[in-house]
């Protein structure tokens, strides 16, 4: 090759890997300003926060004077506590990020000045050196801060005459609890929901003839599902990673959505035969895709798990004792199904071995189960909505590690955000997210 020719290609390939550095470093300014700005809400929020404890212990100072001092030092100390974690981790992203926008930029300068006014012989001469410093910036992986690292909160308590207490304190991000905003003020009878790979969240009413909704990641909506015939009651909804909505309806069919929303084709699984049932027609409810796509459909009616390809066909399936009204795959690929009852839920092989079960007659966690999710950390998430209301940690050899949030009474549907740090929830007439990290 000449020099005149690789002095073209070496300066084009230069100027390439500079541009796409300049995108991330303009990444790199923005997590900064973040950081930043995060840095100054967290003194805010935790001076504001230390001024409602103080106000709490001021209205029930007259009755609970000594036993309130000790709740009001001991909230304070977790307050310092808190920030003094918060800060550390703020300041290492703040260094990490620094460190990455010195680089940017030096390389950033070098490559601009030596592809604007170098001659051939000096982008020769600089070529591999500065290809492969380009190169290795160009793939750097900006720190991105969790949305609530600066937030804290202290809910005041009802003063009561046997349980002195000032309040609660949610500091930090885990098990925080609020409403999504969802754009549908008609919201009634939401049991279903999940979350798509796209951040997309997904809704599925239990009423005839109600259209499945898909909303974006700040609730607004999007576009509808609708229902193919005026029977359908949509009870669960699930996304592939191909994009395919899959919705059981109460009834004898999975409809099955392409990722703009049209019918692309129905599921309708075969059970075993029951002679006690008058009809064999199935009630289809709990539904579930594992990493490899595969559809697993519960059917409550004959107490069956089907499983399927993605196209439909089925290629398996295994009787259970409890009605799978909802159903989550483990990353073990351990079958956890519910019966939305005081029946409670089970663990099961992916052969359908039972390998334990928790019925709720005999817990003084679990009352009424309702939804299930999974992680891929090993943890499953389970809703209680009588009793211990809330979302309830167990892992999927079925130790149970605690309550994460109480702040969901009345939960249904439940589905893990991509990141893995939000856990959304179905609660008939709004949405809620508990934050996971």
């Amino acid at each position: 090759m000449d020099l005149s020719r690789a002095y073209r290609i070496h300066k084009k390939e230069l100027q390439i890997l500079t541009e796409n550095c300049e995108k991330i470093a303009h990444e790199v300014n923005s997590a900064l300003e973040d950081t930043k700005s995060a840095v100054e809400k967290l003194a805010g929020a935790t001076a504001s926060t230390s001024k409602a404890v103080d106000f709490a212990k001021q209205q029930a100072l007259s009755e609970f004077k000594n036993q309130l001092e000790k709740g009001s030092l001991k909230a304070k100390e977790e307050i310092r506590k808190w920030r003094s974690d918060t800060s550390r981790m703020l300041s290492e992203s703040e260094d990490t990020l620094k460190c990455q926008k010195a680089r940017l930029d030096n390389a950033i300068a070098m490559a601009s000045q030596i592809t604007k006014i170098g001659s051939p012989f000096d982008i020769s001469s600089a070529y591999s050196v500065l290809y492969d410093t380009l190169d290795q910036l160009s793939k750097l992986t900006t720190p991105k801060l969790p949305s609530r690292i600066s937030n804290v909160e202290f809910i005041p308590s009802t003063i009561s005459c046997e349980v002195p207490s000032l309040g609660t304190l949610v500091a930090g991000s885990r098990g925080h609890t609020q409403e999504v905003e969802i754009q549908d003020a008609t919201m009634s009878d939401a049991k279903g929901i999940t979350v798509a790979l796209s951040g997309d969240i997904v809704v599925a009413e239990v009423n005839t003839n109600r259209p499945v909704k898909v909303f974006n990641s700040n609730g607004l909506f999007r576009f509808s599902l609708k229902p193919t015939n005026r029977t359908e009651c949509p009870w669960t909804v699930r996304v592939s990673r191909q994009g395919l909505y899959y919705v059981s309806t109460c009834a004898q069919f999975v409809i099955v959505y392409d990722s703009d929303g049209k019918l692309s084709h129905r599921i309708k699984p075969t059970a075993p035969f029951n002679p006690f049932l008058n009809s064999q027609t199935p009630d289809l409810r709990g539904l579930a895709i594992d990493k490899d796509d595969m559809v697993f459909i519960g059917d409550v009616k004959h107490n069956f798990i089907s499983i399927h390809e993605p196209s439909g066909e089925q290629v398996g399936g295994f009787s259970i004792s409890i009605p799978p009204y909802f159903i989550a795959i483990s990353s073990s690929d351990k079958i956890i199904a519910s019966a939305s009852s005081r029946a409670g839920f089970q663990i099961l092989s992916s052969n359908g071995h039972r390998l334990r079960s928790f019925d709720t007659m005999e817990s003084d966690i679990l009352n009424w189960v309702t939804g299930i999710c999974c992680t891929s950390d090993g943890n499953v998430y389970v809703g209680n909505r009588k009793g211990m209301r809330g979302i309830h940690q167990f892992t999927d050899d079925g130790n149970y590690v605690g309550c994460i949030t109480e702040y969901v009474t009345n939960p249904w549907g439940l589905a893990i955000t991509p990141e893995e740090d939000q856990l959304v929830v179905a609660e008939e007439t709004s949405v809620k997210a508990v934050q996971l990290k």
